[in-house]
This record gives C-alpha cells, sequence and structure tokens, in this order.
C-alpha cells in the first residue's frame, strides 16, 4: 500500500493540474485522481512482470543452446538456477499477480532486444556469478537475489523507462488537455514573471516538442525524478514482492493500494478525498490567511505551487484532527523541497508558523487522539 506522502504527492499533483485548468469539475478532478493512483498499481505490476519475462527468456536460451549443431557439455547439461529460483516461481503461481497481468496486457515480446541486453548484464554480474556457484539455496536467498537485480538492473534501466514512456504506461493522465495549452505560454517564456512557474512545472513534467512552433507542448511525468509514478510504483513493487512470502498459499490476494479501514484516521480513500475536495473548496478562505501573512508581497506573486503546498497544508491542520500539526507541517515543507523552488521550503515552513499561530488565536484548530501529539 502506498505510504501517506505518496498520497499527498498524487493529491498536491491533481490539485496542481485543476488550478491550472479551465475544467473545475471536482468530481471528474477526483476520478482522474483515483485513476492516477490506480496507474501507478498497474505500473508496479509491469515493473514487477519484467522479472517473468526474464526467466522465460533465460530459460528459452537454454533450450537453444541444446539444439545446437554440436552442443558442449554446459550447452546439453546447463546450470538452471536462475531459472529453477524459488521466488520466480512463487511469482508465477500467484493467481493474483498473474490475473493483473492479463487484465492489463502485459507482453515483451516485441522488445527482445532489451530483454537480451538486460539478461546479458545479469548473467556478467558478480552477483549472478556467485548466485549460480553455491552448491545450496534457500528460499531467503533465491528472494533476495530476485529483489537485488529487481533493483539494481529493471528499475533503474534507462531502456526500460523509456518502454514504459513508449506505452504510456506512467504518462501523467490527469493532467487536463486545457492544462497542457495553459502551460505552453509558460513554457515557451522568457519573460521573468513565468520563470518561477516553468521551473516547476518543468520539475513536475518533461517537455517533448518545439515550443517555438505553432504545436501543443505534451507533458508527461519525468521518469529521472525522485518522487515521480515510476519511483513510487517501483517502491510499490518492493512492498508486493516482500508481500510474497515462501508459505504464502497461491490464491493469496497482492496487498491492496490503499488501505481501507472503518476507522476514519486509517482510511486512506478518505484521508484523498477530503485533502483535494476540501483544499478546493476553502480556496478562497485559505487565500485570506496566506494573505494576512504576507509582508511587502502580493498574493499574486506567489508561485502556483507555493500556494498550493501552503492551502494542503492548512487543509490538513484543520481538517484531519488526528494529525499532529507538527507531522503536517513536516510533511509539507519536504514537498517544498522536492516540488518548488530552492527557496520555497523555507517559505514554506516561515508561512506555517505565523498561519497556525493566527489560527490557535482564533482557536480554529481542534486536535484529538493522536492529533495531540506535539
Amino acid at each position: 500500500m502506498l505510504t501517506r506522502r505518496h498520497l499527498r504527492i498524487k493529491v498536491l499533483q491533481a490539485l496542481y493540474a485543476y488550478f491550472q485548468s479551465d475544467n473545475h469539475e471536482i468530481d471528474l478532478a477526483e476520478k482522474q485522481l483515483f485513476s492516477s493512483i490506480q496507474h501507478i498499481y498497474d505500473l508496479a505490476i509491469y515493473q514487477i512482470s519484467f522479472l517473468l519475462n526474464l526467466s522465460r527468456f533465460a530459460e528459452e536460451r537454454l533450450e537453444d543452446a541444446k539444439l545446437k549443431f554440436r552442443p558442449n557439455e554446459e550447452d546439453l547439461n546447463p546450470n538452471t538456477r536462475f531459472i529453477e529460483n524459488a521466488f520466480l516461481k512463487k511469482l508465477e503461481s500467484n493467481q493474483s499477480l498473474m490475473k493483473h497481468i492479463q487484465k492489463i496486457k502485459i507482453s515483451w515480446t516485441e522488445y527482445e532486444d532489451v530483454t537480451r541486453r538486460i539478461y546479458k548484464t545479469l548473467r556478467s554480474s558478480k552477483e549472478y556469478q556467485e548466485y549460480m556457484a553455491k552448491s545450496q539455496i534457500s528460499f531467503r536467498e533465491d528472494k533476495d537475489f530476485i529483489v537485488h537485480i529487481f533493483n539494481r538492473l529493471i528499475v533503474s534501466d534507462i531502456g526500460l523507462q523509456a518502454i514504459f514512456e513508449e506505452k504510456n504506461i506512467f504518462w501523467t493522465n490527469d493532467i487536463h488537455e486545457e492544462t497542457i495549452l495553459l502551460n505552453k505560454e509558460i513554457l515557451a517564456s522568457e519573460n521573468s514573471d513565468h520563470l518561477a512557474d516553468r521551473e516547476i512545472l518543468l520539475k513536475i513534467y518533461r517537455k517533448e516538442g518545439n515550443e517555438n512552433e505553432d504545436i501543443e507542448v505534451v507533458c508527461h511525468e519525468q521518469s529521472i525524478y525522485e518522487a515521480n509514478d515510476y519511483s513510487i510504483a517501483a517502491w510499490l513493487a518492493n512492498r508486493i514482492l516482500n508481500h510474497l512470502k515462501e508459505k504464502l498459499d497461491e490464491s493469496a490476494p497482492l496487498p491492496p493500494l490503499l488501505k481501507t479501514s472503518d476507522i476514519t484516521e486509517e482510511n486512506d480513500r478518505e484521508f484523498l478525498l477530503g485533502l483535494f475536495r476540501k483544499t478546493i473548496l476553502h480556496d478562497e478562505d485559505y487565500d485570506e490567511y496566506i494573505s494576512e501573512k504576507i509582508i511587502n508581497w502580493d498574493l499574486e506573486r506567489i508561485a502556483i505551487m507555493d500556494a498550493i503546498i501552503l492551502k494542503m497544508a492548512i487543509t490538513e491542520i484543520l481538517e484531519f484532527p488526528y494529525i499532529p500539526i507538527k507531522v503536517s507541517m513536516n510533511e509539507y515543507i519536504e514537498l517544498a523541497k522536492i516540488y518548488s523552488t530552492p527557496r520555497s521550503s523555507q517559505f514554506i515552513n516561515g508561512m506555517l508558523d505565523k498561519i497556525v499561530d493566527s489560527l490557535k488565536e482564533k482557536n480554529l484548530i481542534k486536535k484529538s487522539g493522536r492529533g495531540l501529539l506535539e
């Protein structure tokens, strides 16, 4: 399941798209938010599926070697440890995983060149040679080896990331077309008034196309960025891999994407909807809170991303009584470090200190349970 920080990131991205768009249908925006989150799960399954693809490719190579005109001893009696890896067998036998792979119609047949290249890199690695040379192997060792190559060779491979982009596996599909057109001016502009937003936009999305031509600038998530969908999916894939224990039944379900619970504070869906919708509904109120604390500065001059981060923080502080104030403040300061301009985290920190003090004076902050912790 995703962490609350991952959920905050997805809400931040969705709010950025919403406020930059001319289409302000909240219900539609919420559907797109949940669709983008489901997309992360699909991407995690896609990443995991390459492990099975690599195993099948290795088995085919061993079978091909036996059919040589003059096969040698190694060809006829190969080391089959990798293709018989117990953890890979566990993956192949998991009904939920295989059903999801079939559902999203995963196929690697047209990318044999990429598979061959990664397999060659695997075979030449020290870790592979040591693994294959062991006289005995445990399930734990099988699993550790597969998780290692997943993170070392698969997730980090630029060629695979390019394939996912080509197949639209992690394009930011929740950006409205209007947002893309609206941001075309920012992407192309050299005007200093646009530089902050241009920097932020390029930090979240990679642009394609020539902005000097009269065409749309297509924006999709930047694959090398540390907090993008690709890396979040890799984190989720690792959680799924870790979930598959030796004694786990083949019919056992995969861990859910979002945590569900009758207890409100543990329900991820309620957190997502509340944070997203209430930030939008109280947008004008939060403008006033922010304006009150800005000294010698117009609200319009605050970078869009900084304003959204501040409003999300205010929403969380006011609307989620079970989350301590300090936790919320720290989370949004961290988001500013990741997503906004270099000095934004200091600005967010200072503004939140002032806004929280003001909200306390007005007795608007109501905390209970864990939310009372300092």
